[in-house]
């Protein structure tokens, strides 16, 4: 299986940020692939006003929602500058305040449009500390529909 996320920084004026299911050789991100998803797929659903004589509740539209792709990464560096600046760009990346994520599973690419997203840096061991290693999470809300 090949996983490749690549998260657009044209507004940046930068190349696109990318990761892989493969650690670099020296520097960069990779996805953990055992926490990899696809976005939900949610609803957003329209009720009729509520009426004394109707039970429960009449549904009068229901469309896709605004969802999120969530996944689990890994960053590394030769120094802890060189970490933080990693960190710094990923960071950068994910607050724009709209780009594109394309994610390329076993040769299938799906794109969606972003929003600014969430990150969760994990608490770093000693043992990754010294070895200028983090660990993070990404929940970016995306529309509903992958082009």
């Amino acid at each position: 299986m090949t996983t490749l996320i690549s998260i657009d920084r044209t507004s940046l004026s930068l190349s696109a940020l990318t990761m892989s299911d493969m650690p670099p050789a020296t520097s960069g991100w990779w996805v953990d692939s055992r926490g990899f998803g696809r976005p939900e797929h949610t609803k957003r659903r329209t009720y009729a006003s509520d009426a004394p004589w109707t039970k429960g509740k009449v549904l009068t539209a229901s469309v896709a929602d605004q969802s999120t792709l969530p996944f689990t990464f890994w960053g590394m560096a030769a120094s802890t500058s060189a970490l933080y600046a990693l960190m710094d760009a990923l960071e950068a990346a994910l607050d724009q305040f709209t780009y594109t994520v394309t994610v390329t599973d076993n040769a299938l690419a799906r794109t969606w449009t972003c929003d600014p997203a969430d990150v969760r840096w994990s608490d770093m061991s000693l043992a990754q500390s010294r070895a200028m290693i983090v660990m993070g999470t990404v929940t970016i809300p995306v529309y509903p529909v992958a082009s």
